[in-house]
């Protein structure tokens, strides 16, 4: 029992310190990005209005809207996670989009936030 103690201890200190908060942000960030590209690998890997591929730009969009209400309610990497999963379920929820479509889509739509 105190040997639990004793590492529970360590990694707090770990954890709080500078080098352990740089690699977590690390950590997530590459983990958010995976999560990322598989989201859109699965979602065809192109804007379906134009066909436009560049994937560093493209945007996962939310069919009917509400996405940005949906985002702001959880980190980042919850988001993608929830997302990969839904997707996996078979939802379709969401499509992908190069960032003209979507603001065009938004502008169409009346999808402010």
């Amino acid at each position: 029992m105190r040997n639990k103690e004793l590492h529970r201890q360590a990694m707090h200190r770990y954890i709080t310190s500078e080098k352990g908060r740089h690699t977590r942000r690390i950590y997530c960030r590459k983990t958010r990005q995976e999560y990322r590209n598989k989201v859109i690998k699965l979602l065809g890997e192109r804007c379906v209005k134009c066909g436009f591929n560049d994937i560093r730009i493209l945007q996962i969009d939310h069919i009917n809207g509400c996405g940005t209400k949906e985002r702001k309610a959880m980190s980042s990497l919850t988001y993608y996670k929830k997302i990969l999963e839904e997707i996996q379920q078979g939802s379709k929820k969401y499509q992908i989009l190069c960032p003209n479509c979507n603001w065009l889509k938004r502008i169409e739509k009346m999808e402010y936030f």
